[in-house]
């Protein structure tokens, strides 16, 4: 009898240990804390897989233009003479210039004018005073244009009325004759009246003309 009512009162706390431990469990399920089809020997972190996209590479900033020069430059550059100071260090050949040219048939026709015996077309060279000496074309006035002041005013008083003032130099890649028509241009005298010979005294001996030596008064 003592033994029956121990195995029955052992039955009735088994009993109630097992609701105690039913409502805890399912306390615990409502608040998410257990689950039962949760895995919980998974590792607690993955190292992530990596990407296969690429990462967009930074944006490069475009290299400045390159200034374009304007219509004032472009002629300074091309088209204006340049100093004489400058062509005389420079390899530059067939500079471009704006004066009017003459050309060796039209030059013989003018040198047998009549008018030029009377002083109506003058004839200026621009080579250096050595080489005026060797040689130049009857008539002329020697001005070097590195050294303008040493003729200039005598020629530009000379040059008052007549119809053409002829410029040569050496001809070919000699330039002198473009800058002694720039100086005498600047020192008033009408642009029209001016004349380049480009072929110089090359083409001019080279055809036989007639030619004078030592120097002219001036």
């Amino acid at each position: 009898m003592q033994s029956l009512r121990r195995v029955l009162l052992d039955l009735g706390l088994l009993g109630v240990l097992s609701i105690t431990i039913g409502f805890g469990v399912n306390a615990v399920r409502e608040r998410g804390a257990i689950k039962p089809t949760k895995n919980y020997f998974e590792k607690s972190a993955q190292k992530p897989e990596p990407s296969n996209q690429e990462v967009p590479a930074a944006t490069s900033i475009p290299n400045r233009p390159t200034p374009v020069p304007n219509d004032r430059t472009a002629e300074a550059t091309t088209s204006a003479p340049r100093s004489p100071q400058a062509a005389k260090t420079g390899n530059v050949k067939h500079l471009q210039h704006g004066y009017q040219e003459i050309d060796f048939g039209d030059l013989i026709k003018v040198f047998q004018n009549p008018a030029t015996a009377q002083g109506l077309n003058l004839f200026v060279d621009a080579r250096r005073p050595d080489l005026y000496i060797e040689g130049h074309i009857p008539g002329a006035i020697q001005c070097d244009p590195y050294e303008p002041e040493n003729a200039l005013d005598g020629i530009v008083a000379r040059a008052n009325g007549v119809e053409r003032v002829i410029v040569y130099c050496g001809g070919g890649d000699c330039e002198d004759s473009i800058f002694m028509c720039r100086e005498l241009v600047e020192a008033g005298l009408p642009y029209d009246s001016v004349f380049l010979y480009a072929g110089g005294w090359t083409e001019w001996s080279a055809n036989e003309m007639p030619a004078q030596m030592g120097r002219d008064e001036q």
